[in-house]
């Protein structure tokens, strides 16, 4: 409304031979040539938010999917995965770590990547 308002004082300017150089100070406000602008500097600046914001993007999910990785090859199911075992007290409230906490006659579970093993101690080694 006020560009229009504006374009008619210019050419009303025009018409009553007005001086060229008020015609031009008078251009120099028209909004709709100070939107197109600002709308163009709105678009550079949109431009290289959208590419910082990508950039930014791209390097977190990197960052995420190096500490997932780290993550999951330490976790006690990939530690299974890898050969390794653990082995419990018949009751499963206690992990065994060494050969003297067990006595020859006694139960233990040993928990393997896929499934669990009821054992018997029958014997036990020097180290």
């Amino acid at each position: 409304m006020i560009a229009v308002r504006i374009a008619s004082i210019v050419a009303c300017v025009c018409i009553a031979g007005a001086p060229r150089q008020s015609v031009e100070a008078l251009e120099k406000f028209d909004p709709r040539k100070r939107f197109g602008v600002i709308r163009g500097r709105l678009e550079r600046v949109h431009g290289r938010l959208r590419s910082s914001v990508d950039r930014r993007r791209h390097a977190a999910d990197t960052r995420f999917r190096a500490t997932a990785a780290r993550l999951d090859s330490l976790s006690p199911l990939a530690v299974l995965g890898r050969g390794y075992a653990v082995c419990w007290n018949a009751d499963r409230t206690r992990i065994i770590r060494d050969a003297s906490a067990v006595e020859r006659g006694d139960q233990v579970r040993v928990r393997l990547e896929r499934g669990e093993l009821d054992c018997l101690v029958e014997g036990k080694g020097d180290e």
